[in-house]
């Protein structure tokens, strides 16, 4: 082969490959909201260990009071005591799994919150982007 045909091999190559990568879809940022199991296991690890061992511990979906895009939980435990069974209410953004404490509305941190939110941000396809810019919806009435 000579080197001006093994030239025009090779550039025929490389058009087909670029013709080719042109046809592959490309996927980036989030692909689905988080569903509800998801966003129950984030409100649970936002609790404090010693909440999260509480005997009869119930993350129950709320049905009333509806937060656009978010899960709103109810976290109850089996209180073997007179007073309340109830731990919390909390918020999940279904986009970015951020979790809220709705009482105080403030938004949850712990070294654990943050290892299972990264686990299912990347099972979603957040990027760190994306994350950035819906980060700034809070479920908290002005």
């Amino acid at each position: 082969m000579s080197v001006v045909s093994e030239r025009r091999y090779v550039r025929s190559c490389l058009f087909a490959a670029f013709i080719v990568s042109l046809t592959i879809p490309v996927t980036t940022g989030r692909t689905r909201d988080l569903n509800v199991e998801e966003a129950r296991r984030l409100a649970i690890q936002a609790l404090r260990p010693t909440e999260r061992a509480a005997p009869g511990l119930d993350a129950e979906l709320a049905q009333s009071s509806h937060i656009a895009g978010f899960y709103r939980f109810e976290i109850t435990w089996n209180n073997p005591n007179p007073g309340s069974a109830v731990i919390g209410s909390y918020a999940v953004n279904k986009a970015t799994g951020d979790v809220w404490e709705l009482v105080q509305c403030r938004r949850m941190r712990s070294p654990d919150l943050k290892r299972l939110q990264q686990e299912l941000r990347q099972a979603i396809g957040l990027s760190s982007r994306e994350l950035h810019e819906l980060r700034e919806k809070t479920p908290c009435e002005s």
